[in-house]
């Protein structure tokens, strides 16, 4: 079999943007800044692909795909789609001896990917910001070097996710059938329309504290943010009649995120020879859908996630429902394995029997605290850097443990050296035995370099060499290969190819590869 294939991507942008600055008052103490612009931007993809069989002769290679007579229904297929981005966009920022600041932004966006009545969009912001540190009854606290307090709302608009034309009515291939002698193609209806269809749109507060203390040693952020996502977009099922499909784009769900972020960055030593800065950062998020449904299109929950388990095949791992996280395990409760080797699992709804009915929360693939901690430090000409980052609380799903850790597919199949394989004798199942704590802490980055003495040497600016590493180690109670798996994503009900995609997060792939460990030996010179 020969064949040929090609995909083009397409991408024009044409962005005209103006600017507007003027100072006025005594000194220039009132500043304004302003802009205005214009984007116009068109993506386009092609897709083509032909093959044919049974040649004579492979001389040709696939020069000649015609020259055979083994041409089969789906051998020749070809693909085109493009959208358009049209955005109007205008800024102004004033200040007050830097003192007081105002800023104010709208977009106009507009994208051929949404419905007749729904195509564009507005999207406002507005922040504020309060010098504190500069006002007269702060000038006698020495140790207050620069204080701010800001706030902002904002509303952005999304499109990411949505392929172009799912407001319109599609067709496509459905066969062939036999009609006065031939054979002919038949098409039926593979999509709804929905004039409806509309941005995504996220609504933003964010109140911020900026600090640098104590002589400049100590900086840092202290912010708390509020984030409401609307209308966002997914397939639902619906009826037929009235609808020709089973199911139809459309904009329903809401959903909220809360947290707050930390920033502290501290000289702890400062000398004539040895420096010692820190730096951490801390970010607590919680999320929560807040709505699934309204009076067209209802959904009680969205049942998502597929382990792909052997044995198990199509059992779900999650669930989307109000008033529960992205990310919610909801399985089988698993209370052990007796001495038979067989599931102990909870009967949750008491009937006596166990089934889907008894699945329930089992846990969250939402971390409670993500961090990061860098320290640097600087001895004469030595420095020396490490970095540890990691998150606390989150639940992963061990698949691979799931997948090979059982003695029914012994034969012929892969199988890990786990006691599981021979305390095990049933299939397994999509439950919580095989959750665990994903909490982990990974060194990611660690330096050690020289800097040498280039004052005697006219050419030569600097030169430094260095030893680092990357990746060097994990702490972490997870048996499986790595506890960072696909992080969850916030733009989750908009995925076109699997419209559960991204609603699933924290199962290790059954064909994931843990991350390398690098070493690095350089030296680096500036002329």
């Amino acid at each position: 079999m020969l064949k040929k294939q090609n995909e083009i991507e397409k991408r024009g942008l044409i962005e005209v943007t103006t600017d507007y600055e003027h100072m006025f008052g005594k000194n220039g103490e009132h500043k304004l800044q302003a802009m205005a612009g214009y984007s116009w931007e068109e993506n386009s993809y092609s897709f083509f692909h032909a093959q044919n069989s049974d040649f004579l002769v492979d001389d040709l290679s696939y020069n000649a795909l015609q020259s055979s007579v083994g041409l089969k229904p789906g051998d020749v297929k070809s693909d085109k789609e493009s959208y358009r981005l049209i955005s109007f966009f205008a800024r102004a920022h004033y200040s007050y001896k830097e003192r007081y600041m105002l800023t104010a932004t709208v977009r106009r966006d507009g994208s051929s990917k949404f419905g007749e009545n729904h195509k564009w969009g507005t999207f406002p912001s507005a922040s504020a910001a309060w010098g504190l540190s500069q006002e007269a009854f702060m000038k006698d606290i020495r140790w207050i070097n620069d204080l701010k307090v800001r706030a902002g709302y904002g509303l952005t608009g999304n499109q990411d996710g949505l392929k172009p034309y799912k407001s319109l009515v599609l067709l496509g291939t459905s066969g062939i059938y036999w009609n006065n002698g031939s054979w002919g193609t038949g098409y039926l209806l593979n999509q709804n329309p929905n004039p409806d269809l509309k941005w995504e749109q996220t609504a933003m507060l964010n109140i911020g504290l900026d600090f640098t203390l104590f002589n400049s040693r100590l900086n840092g952020t202290i912010e708390w943010y509020d984030k409401r996502t609307s209308d966002m977009l997914y397939r639902y099922d619906v009826p037929s009649p009235p609808y020709v499909h089973k199911d139809i784009q459309a904009n329903v769900g809401d959903m909220k995120n809360t947290g707050i972020e930390v920033l502290l960055n501290l000289d702890v030593i400062r000398s004539k020879d040895f420096n010692w800065t820190t730096f951490v950062n801390l970010a607590h998020n919680k999320n929560e859908i807040t709505k699934l449904s309204n009076d067209v299109y209802t959904t009680e929950r969205i049942y998502t996630g597929d382990p792909w388990i052997r044995e198990a095949s199509g059992m779900t791992s999650h669930v989307v429902e109000v008033g529960w996280p992205i990310g919610q395990f909801f399985m089988l409760e698993c209370l052990g394995i007796d001495e038979n080797g067989k599931w102990i699992f909870r009967d949750k709804n008491g009937d006596g029997q166990i089934s889907d009915d008894d699945r329930t929360y089992v846990g969250s693939a939402q971390p409670k605290l993500t961090f990061g901690w860098n320290n640097s430090f600087s001895y004469k000409a030595w420095d020396f850097s490490f970095f540890f980052r990691g998150s606390l609380g989150q639940k992963i799903f061990n698949n691979p443990r799931a997948a090979y850790g059982n003695s029914s597919q012994l034969l012929g199949t892969n199988a890990l050296n786990d006691p599981l394989i021979y305390k095990l004798t049933e299939d397994p199942k999509v439950s919580s035995y095989y959750l665990e704590n994903g909490s982990f802490v990974r060194l990611d980055n660690l330096s050690l370099g020289y800097t040498f003495d280039t004052q005697k040497i006219t050419w030569l600016d600097r030169a430094r060499v260095y030893v680092a590493a990357q990746n060097l180690f994990v702490i972490t109670g997870y048996k499986g290969l790595d506890p960072e798996v696909e992080l969850i994503r916030q733009r989750e009900l908009n995925d076109e190819t699997n419209r559960n995609a991204g609603l699933s997060p924290g199962i290790e792939s059954r064909y994931f590869f843990p991350k390398a460990r690098t070493f690095t030996l350089g030296v680096s010179l500036t002329f």
